[in-house]
């Protein structure tokens, strides 16, 4: 059993400190009352539940949220996992971008501008709006942990690896369903108002694989998306 501790990992000049909570190890063969005589044994509780953790709102619960999510993403779990935690936990994105409405996988009916019958709705990770009206659409992609970087090619043909080109060009269909007054109207439904002139975020990648220098390089043949890894995110929202 480890309880309370921070455990690193280091690469080079890159260390990764995560914190454990409470962590327990029980060996496969070991019998089910065995177990539970174990867990008796070790998990006593004595003042705080094991494996609660208790902070108090404001930076404190900043700090503890935005450390559940690293370990989430530094473990690869799927974008779901994420996408979920988020939805769970909204302060990170309320936090982080300025959020005053935030929509989760909003399901919206094409009427106008696709003729695709494959396609019938768009669905982004989320839109949001933030106090001063601005509207957001964001998706969100894998830290891509195993990537030194997420793009590829030289200074004069860099462009996005694909899971980041994909992300984008998701962006950007989401992008064109909103050009159309139909689409904007039947939104108003699910979103509340017409979203117009949607800023677009992708969420991908961390501080040791996104080089900003570089995403502007790939971006160059691109309408703009703002690329945001999973670093800088929780970052922004323990500033603020």
């Amino acid at each position: 059993m480890i309880g309370n501790c921070l455990v690193a990992n280091s690469l080079g000049n890159v260390v990764r400190a995560r914190y454990i909570n409470l962590f327990l190890v029980i060996p496969a063969e070991l019998e089910s009352q065995e177990a539970i005589n174990a867990l008796r044994e070790l998990v006593r509780i004595q003042g705080d539940l094991p494996g609660v953790q208790i902070v108090s709102r404001g930076h404190q619960e900043a700090i503890a949220q935005a450390g559940q999510l690293a370990n989430l993403y530094l473990r690869g779990v799927h974008e779901t996992v994420l996408t979920q935690f988020l939805e769970e936990h909204s302060e990170i994105i309320q936090r982080a971008l300025g959020a005053k409405q935030i929509f989760f996988q909003p399901l919206l009916a094409w009427h106008e501008g696709n003729e695709d019958p494959s396609e019938a709705a768009i669905q982004p990770d989320i839109i949001m709006r933030r106090s001063d009206g601005q509207w957001f659409i964001i998706d969100f992609k894998l830290p891509l942990l195993t990537k030194s970087t997420i793009t590829t090619g030289g200074h004069k043909r860099r462009r996005f690896i694909y899971t980041v080109a994909d992300g984008v060009a998701q962006l950007h269909n989401y992008r064109v369903f909103f050009e159309y007054r139909t689409n904007r109207e039947a939104a108003v439904s699910v979103l509340g108002d017409e979203v117009r002139d949607a800023q677009l975020i992708l969420i991908v990648g961390t501080s040791e694989n996104v080089d900003l220098t570089e995403v502007d390089e790939a971006m160059r043949p691109l309408k703009p998306v703002e690329i945001l890894d999973y670093d800088t995110l929780i970052r922004m929202s323990v500033a603020n």
